[in-house]
């Protein structure tokens, strides 16, 4: 799975990457990291200018459901699209949380434009 995140940092340590993102660390194996590249950014949009707790719930519920903080959810949702559902990256990642569309694929995403 491609999973891309806006990383504030990293740092190797052994066989495994400390990966910083806004909210908090990660840490992976290294062999499970693809590859690190510059990332694209969204600036504040027309249709969701700032959080204002309109995907509360939903972010509630996913961060339940993958036992992690709402707050790392919510910092990787700004980071990588700044709450705008309509984002799309120069490298066809789209939605919320930026789904490459294999990844849409992968788990059925139906609409990755529309959050829920």
């Amino acid at each position: 799975m491609h999973f891309p995140l806006g990383l504030t940092g990293y740092e190797a340590v052994g066989d495994r990457m400390g990966l910083n993102v806004p909210g908090g660390t990660m840490e992976l194996p290294i062999d499970n990291i693809i590859s690190l590249e510059p990332e694209d950014t969204f600036p504040p949009s027309t249709a969701a200018p700032l959080y204002d707790g309109r995907y509360s719930t939903l972010i509630r519920a996913a961060a339940l459901k993958q036992g992690i903080d709402e707050k790392l959810i919510e910092q990787v949702i700004a980071t990588e699209s700044n709450f705008n559902p309509h984002a799309v990256s120069r490298k066809l990642a789209m939605g919320l949380m930026q789904l490459l569309p294999g990844t849409a694929a992968r788990y059925s995403a139906v609409n990755v434009y529309e959050p829920g």
